[in-house]
């Protein structure tokens, strides 16, 4: 049975990559490989192997090394989850107004908005105050005009 990674280069770790992509560029520069060839024997795009020898321009061979993105900033502020956690944990919905005792995320979604201005946005997520608050009411699909009605996607 092969490795997962050999079939889907988007499973390759990242350590393998960077010896990949070091020893394409070592073919090419070194080696004298051209770029087509070197991207046949490697089963890779040959645009790979200009955009790595590009990289290995500028930067030598750190330069074609794995880096994580750094992602999106936290929504959520240090207080803000503290307070969250310190509520989930010494009370219950019923202790801020609410007729039942499970923590659910709308319920959380709520106290964050009222306590810290923190707003819905799609996909669940907390946001900050402002952040789409221009957007328009948007309908959820497959919901209908029951207790909740529409409700606003941030």
């Amino acid at each position: 049975m092969t490795p997962e990674w050999l079939e889907d280069r988007r499973k390759v770790p990242d350590d393998v990559m960077y010896y990949i992509r070091r020893m394409a560029v070592y073919a090419v520069r070194v080696l004298g490989q051209s770029p087509e060839k070197v991207a046949e024997a490697y089963n890779f795009d040959r645009s790979c192997i200009y955009r790595w020898l590009k990289q290995y321009d500028g930067g030598g061979f750190e330069a074609l090394e794995s880096h994580m993105p750094r992602g999106s900033d936290p929504i959520i502020t240090k207080a803000a989850d503290d307070w969250m956690k310190q509520a989930v944990l010494d009370s219950t919905p019923v202790d801020f107004g609410y007729d039942t005792n499970l923590w659910v995320s709308p319920i959380l979604v709520a106290l964050l908005q009222d306590k810290f201005g923190v707003t819905e946005r799609h996909g669940g997520e907390a946001a900050p105050e402002g952040d789409g608050a221009d957007l328009p009411e948007t309908r959820i699909p497959g919901r209908g005009k029951g207790r909740r009605g529409n409700r606003s996607i941030l």
